[in-house]
């Protein structure tokens, strides 16, 4: 019967591994089964032996001088027990040629009910690690659930904010552009008003014009109107060219200091935003939730 064989026939008992022993002259008769090196390994191993001593095949059994090896037809009849120290020496001293099986002699004190309460202990620490991490579990959802609470909370306040930063914005674009038009409206008012005086100042340059030369022309010709006439009209000419080189030069100096003042207004109003944008971003960061690492808590 072979190792693999051995274990398949014994495969109610959880053996772990086999190993028969060889002379000289092949097998020795004797094999052993090895359970896992645990209390439960144990137990099986004493069930195993069990079997046997309930089924007259113990130690005691095959001590007799008159054991019987062989059932009715020629199949061999195996006998069982838990080994000693005496036992696994006769085995590893009749292998041959292999290596010797290592075994440690361990009590069933040592074996089951050492372990057993080393692993009531161990299950007993588990217990209690498995309730503290529960407990901290609970304990950083409840955290998790505050913090998303007060991230919900929070973003609704900005959001309610931003609408009416948004209103506000609105309104005063609203407001700027009522007082810009009006203002446009005003200046538009300055042109026209200026244009009207123009055209009118126009008009009594040639109504003086022609109103001197219709007196000119009543003047007796002894006194040579057409000569006055000249004169009158190189004077009106020198002094309309003054006019013109004065509206000029105002004109000039009027758009000049309209530039600077606009100047000076987009530098004033930009100004006025970093100011703003400087004190925003510090509302902003005065406000934003400090989120803090949040993690398992040991007593």
């Amino acid at each position: 019967m072979g190792n693999q064989e051995l274990l398949e026939y014994f495969s109610a008992f959880a053996a772990v591994r086999s190993r028969h022993s060889y002379g000289p002259k092949g097998h020795r008769g004797m094999s052993v089964l090895i359970f896992e090196a645990l209390a439960v390994g144990y137990v099986e191993a004493e069930r195993l032996n069990k079997h046997f001593e309930n089924s007259g095949r113990d130690r005691l059994a095959w001590e007799r001088n008159n054991r019987v090896l062989f059932y009715a037809g020629g199949k061999r009849q195996l006998y069982g027990y838990m080994a000693a120290k005496h036992d696994m020496d006769n085995f590893n001293y009749h292998s041959l040629g292999k290596s010797k099986l290592k075994y440690e002699m361990r009590s069933y004190q040592e074996m089951v009910v050492d372990q057993m309460s080393e692993d009531n202990q161990h299950l007993t620490w588990l217990k209690h690690k498995i309730a503290k991490e529960q407990k901290n579990k609970k304990a950083l959802q409840e955290t998790l659930g505050l913090m998303s609470k007060k991230l919900r909370q929070t973003t609704n306040e900005n959001r309610v904010v931003k609408l009416k930063t948004k209103k506000h914005h609105e309104q005063n674009k609203e407001e700027m552009y009522s007082q810009e038009q009006f203002n446009r409206d005003q200046i538009q008012q300055f042109y026209d008003d200026r244009n009207a005086k123009e055209e009118h100042f126009e008009l009594l340059q040639q109504y003086e014009r022609v109103k001197v030369t219709q007196s000119e022309e009543n003047v007796s010709f002894e006194e040579n109107h057409q000569n006055r006439a000249v004169e009158f009209t190189k004077v009106q000419d020198k002094e309309m060219e003054d006019f013109v080189n004065k509206r000029e030069s105002l004109i000039k100096a009027h758009k000049e200091r309209m530039a600077e003042l606009r100047r000076k207004q987009w530098d004033e109003e930009m100004a006025l935003e970093k100011e703003f944008d400087q004190d925003f971003n510090k509302l902003i960061e005065d406000y934003t939730p400090k989120l803090e690492s949040v993690g398992p808590t040991s007593n």
